[in-house]
């Protein structure tokens, strides 16, 4: 009676692992499209700070009147290269 018991727990309990095994894989699946869609988008921005720092950097010399805001723009975008190069977590711009 007792390795009756035994048996048909071991087996709801392997039952169950599996299950949830399969929902781990899910979720690791769904976090590494998650953590791609990430980098695609850091990179869009990445261009896009790249963009405006290179138009302000071309224009004539009389007309080139910088902002603190674009200095402190710049500086946040070399820290976020410098930090994703490094292994942090990028940080936003903006």
């Amino acid at each position: 009676m007792l390795t009756k018991e035994y048996y048909t727990l071991q087996t709801s309990l392997e039952r169950r692992n599996t299950e949830l095994e399969t929902v781990v894989q899910e979720y690791k699946a769904k976090l590494e499209t998650y953590e791609k869609l990430e980098m695609e988008l850091d990179e869009v921005v990445m261009q896009a700070a790249d963009r405006k720092y290179t138009c302000i950097c071309q224009q004539p010399e009389k007309k080139k009147t910088l902002k603190r805001s674009d200095f402190s723009c710049q500086n946040r975008h070399l820290l976020a290269i410098n930090n994703t190069s490094v292994g942090f977590e990028s940080t936003p711009l903006g």
